[in-house]
């Protein structure tokens, strides 16, 4: 339920180009720059009840999780075939790792709708499925700067019920190059 919203332009040149940003579930931490970052003290607080996990121990619900490598090593085929083991009904493990079954929305900043429906149809043909699963959309998010992007997608995520959102890549979405990214 929660939307990042990135700083304005005078927030980041009065904090000399830093910006705040925050987990989903963090408590303390804020985006609103006249609100100052406090410590908080653990001892008498109450166990947190379990984590919700997307994917069994890899992926929890609310929170970043994130692959980096070089350029090349298929980590955009690894997470197409990841989430489209998300959103497919009646598929429980990808990787040996149990999932849970949510929409999943694919924002890329990179190729075209034509080469991710290719690879989503042969990574869902691979699985033995007989299509894409209905719970799978692609969105495509090149050419846009990254404050319209991440609010179409944040739209789009709301809109379609997201349990999980997979973004390719953030190198490119905030420096617009994936090999400057580094």
């Amino acid at each position: 339920g929660e939307v990042y919203d990135w700083p304005s332009e005078a927030y980041e040149r009065r904090n000399g180009g830093r910006s705040r940003s925050r987990s989903l579930g963090n408590k303390v931490m804020s985006n609103d720059p006249k609100r100052s970052i406090r410590a908080v003290s653990f001892r008498g607080r109450e166990k947190p009840g379990p984590r919700e996990w997307i994917v069994e121990k890899a992926v929890c619900r609310g929170h970043a999780a994130s692959w980096y490598g070089e350029g090349g090593i298929a980590k955009s085929l690894l997470a197409a075939h990841m989430g489209i083991h998300i959103a497919a009904d009646g598929v429980d493990y990808w990787a040996g790792l149990r999932v849970q079954t949510v929409p999943v929305i694919y924002g890329d900043f990179e190729l075209d709708e034509d080469e991710h429906l290719r690879r989503a149809q042969e990574l869902s043909c691979g699985m033995g499925l007989s299509d894409v699963p209905t719970k799978f959309h692609y969105l495509s998010l090149a050419g846009l700067p990254a404050d319209e992007a991440f609010a179409a997608a944040a739209e789009e995520c709301a809109r379609l019920k997201a349990g999980l959102f997979i973004v390719d890549s953030v190198g490119y979405a905030l420096d617009g190059d994936s090999e400057l990214a580094r």
